[in-house]
């Protein structure tokens, strides 16, 4: 098992004027009022989505986030106290039960509260159903759907204490639309999208909001393993690309901090969406600048 470990960024959180702050988007401004010693959470916080969550969010209030290595995860927290922020890590796998209790524990530490919980953390795998290894199916489940079972009996108690919170689970189309060779990957992502609208039905009466953000094909390290094992098989690079957003009836991949922008959407009063509702993130409605 993976030893959990956690350390601080000895940055003191900036005090929040009248407790706002202003975030512009690729579309709007979205205001999201986030008090001081409110915290964003943000597991997979290193690389890709979860990166760009985490400095987007970190010009509201403090992020806590989690990486796999502590190289990876003092980089980015690096990274927001640079630009003025207040950031936390722990280390670990998220498919470890003990890395969600250091998360809750180091929130006690620094007395923070969780206002937000982004669930970014996840792997991928592709090849056809009936050569799917029964350690990588469990591996699969395990990080993409497990760890956020974690998270959430960890830390959404103390939301409901609160009567307020934010729940995201990056679950992306495969959430909800089925791939061609990515049967493994496809189910872990229904399970993901069912288990935010099954846990909004328990919680959003008392003021916890769920969000399962199915994003079109980002361009991401994760996006890259198959855009790779199209050039493997004589596609060029930008053939590949373009396939893996056609496959989604995508003219290019969306960026991590488009993304990023729908978290922050998702996570402040300017949201219109229904809790426990996918919401979904195309080319078309978040146009290249």
């Amino acid at each position: 098992m993976e030893t959990v470990k956690a350390d601080v960024v000895a940055v003191e959180p900036k005090a929040v004027e009248s407790g706002v702050k202003v975030a512009t988007g690729s579309e709007s401004k979205v205001e999201v009022k986030v008090e001081t010693r409110s915290a964003t959470i943000v597991t997979g916080g290193t690389r890709g989505i979860g990166r760009a969550v985490a400095l987007k969010m970190s010009k509201l209030g403090p992020v806590l986030l989690t990486g796999r290595t502590e190289d990876s995860a003092r980089k980015v927290c690096d990274e927001i106290t640079a630009s003025g922020g207040t950031a936390a890590y722990c280390v670990g796998d998220v498919s470890d039960p003990e890395l969600a209790r250091s998360v809750s524990k180091k929130l006690l530490d620094l007395d923070w509260t969780p206002a937000n919980l982004v669930l970014s953390a996840g792997i991928s795998m592709s090849g056809p159903a009936v050569s799917i290894k029964r350690a990588d199916w469990n591996k699969m489940f395990a990080v993409n759907v497990e760890s956020n079972l974690f998270f959430v009996q960890e830390l959404v108690p103390q939301m409901l204490t609160a009567k307020s919170g934010n729940i995201v689970f990056l679950a992306g189309m495969a959430g909800v639309k089925a791939y061609r060779g990515m049967s493994a990957y496809c189910a872990s992502k229904f399970a993901v999208v069912g288990f935010a609208r099954a846990l909004s039905e328990e919680v959003s009466s008392k003021g916890v909001r769920c969000v399962p953000i199915c994003p079109a094909p980002v361009d991401t390290d994760m996006t890259g393993v198959i855009v790779n094992s199209l050039v493997q098989r004589g596609s060029s690079k930008d053939d590949a690309v373009a396939k893996v957003a056609a496959g989604s009836g995508q003219k290019r991949l969306l960026t991590a901090e488009e993304v990023a922008d729908k978290v922050a959407l998702a996570c402040s009063a300017e949201f219109t969406g229904k809790s426990g509702e996918p919401l979904l993130v195309s080319v078309e409605e978040t146009p290249a600048k």
